[in-house]
């Protein structure tokens, strides 16, 4: 399955690693664009299941997001110096 992981708000030259099972699937440094509310989306390939998790070295945060196949789409949020994680089914929308 395809997990879309859209990065949206208060990212600010954050280092984010994506892990599946342990192995460091994706990472990039984001910044969340201001006029849209977005700071990258990025899809993953993963069997129903796989233990996902975003971390932020930086900050010592680590966090799971489910990939059990009930939600396509997860939204994160970077508040207050942690992680806010909202599975959806919706795609979010952005200008």
């Amino acid at each position: 399955m395809i997990l879309e992981i859209h990065f949206q708000e208060g990212f600010s030259h954050d280092e984010v690693q994506l892990l599946v099972d342990g192995a460091v699937a994706d990472q990039a440094t984001l910044t969340t664009r201001l006029q849209t509310g977005l700071a990258a989306i990025r899809k993953l390939t993963v069997s129903p299941g796989a233990k996902v998790h975003i971390v932020l070295p930086g900050h010592g945060i680590k966090e799971t997001v489910p990939a059990d196949g009930a939600h396509r789409y997860v939204q994160v949020n970077f508040e207050n110096g942690n992680l806010v994680t909202t599975p959806t089914n919706q795609i979010p929308g952005y200008l």
